[in-house]
């Protein structure tokens, strides 16, 4: 009885062994899922900042709303600007 016991005993232990293994890696893939700094960029920064942004976006069309003329003004002066400094980089760096 006991030469047939020992296998089974060290075949449970292998299995304990390998079942251990897979809940490692399957919590290290589900924290990287999970985590926003695996998605980088731009969504990472938005998705771990998401109250500032959400914030931000409602300050923004508070403003719109209020001050239309004042703020599309302001953009389209941004924009020129925006424009301008990128037309003229090329020729500072150059």
């Amino acid at each position: 009885m006991s030469n047939k016991s020992t296998p089974l005993t060290a075949r449970r232990v292998e299995l304990m062994m390998q079942c251990a293994q897979q809940r490692a890696q399957l919590a290290d893939e589900f924290t990287s899922l999970k985590s926003p700094a695996s998605l980088g960029g731009l969504t990472g920064y938005i998705v771990s900042h998401k109250k500032v942004v959400l914030a931000a976006a409602g300050v923004a069309l508070g403003l719109v709303a209020m001050r239309p003329k004042r703020i599309f003004g302001a953009a389209a002066t941004a924009l020129s600007l925006y424009k301008m400094v990128r037309g003229a980089l090329p020729l500072l760096r150059g």
